[in-house]
């Protein structure tokens, strides 16, 4: 998915992870939760997912006044 966003486009990089973390949201509610570190591992994979598609996390996260382990909290229920 990260292939195809525009990555200078925050908007379109943003809505990949919102995209990710809904699906997330959902087989969290239909299974059993996330525990603690699995909710770590998640947020860690998608930190690394949007450095390997070569998008700068600190610097993403910065023009939204986040950290960069935030960019997930406005759409995460678990």
């Amino acid at each position: 998915m990260l292939t195809q966003v525009d990555r200078e486009s925050d908007s379109a990089v943003l809505g990949a992870v919102e995209q990710v973390v809904l699906v997330l949201n959902d087989v969290n509610a239909n299974h059993d939760s996330y525990d603690t570190d699995e909710r770590e591992e998640l947020c860690e994979y998608i930190d690394e997912a949007l450095v390997s598609a070569g998008i700068d996390t600190e610097a993403l996260a910065a023009r939204h006044g986040l950290k960069r382990w935030e960019i997930t909290d406005r759409w995460r229920d678990w």
